[in-house]
């Protein structure tokens, strides 16, 4: 599973060709608050740490699961314990923490962020940067419209879209 954000914002910068014209930095998409951030799915469990109904964590020592925050009791400050919980190993068990109710739903993601989402997020940013742009000439020979760089860009931002679940 990828923890790192800076490892996983060196793939997604790759993927989504960010470094390539019109440029996307890297903290832009590794800095709190970047688009790695809008992109996340699961936390690494905290002590201590205020988590919100439908938290989604994966314990501090993975066991390959990840854990939906579901309940907590009433009146009680949704703060997590002082020391990690005993993690259930099937789906659908769940464990106390504090007075956080944690419930096991399934194999853990591949990182705490949803990569696919990233990549688009940065084509989408680049999207926008191109929007402003004027005819480029990087040098006699190599000169683009404003044009051919944002189709290029808008049909890459089409083909990294997230999938659609729909319900029946």
């Amino acid at each position: 599973m990828i923890t790192d954000r800076n490892i996983a914002g060196a793939i997604v910068a790759n993927n989504a060709a960010a470094a390539s014209f019109p440029v996307v930095a890297l903290t832009e998409i590794t800095d709190p608050g970047g688009l790695l951030d809008q992109a996340e799915v699961a936390t690494i469990w905290a002590a201590e740490t205020v988590y919100a109904l439908g938290s989604k964590v994966v314990p501090v020592v993975q066991n390959g699961l990840y854990f939906v925050l579901r309940q907590y009791a009433p009146g009680s400050d949704s703060e997590s314990g002082s020391s990690e919980p005993s993690w259930p190993t099937y789906v659908g068990n769940q464990v106390l923490d504090s007075s956080l109710l944690w419930e096991c739903v399934g194999k853990a993601p591949e990182a705490l962020w949803d990569l696919r989402l990233a990549e688009h997020l940065v084509w989408k940013r680049k999207q926008g940067l191109a929007a402003s742009l004027s005819d480029v000439a990087l040098d006699a020979r190599d000169q683009f419209k404003r044009s051919q760089v944002f189709d290029h860009i808008s049909e890459m931002v089409a083909a990294t879209a997230p999938f659609c679940v729909g319900s029946v």
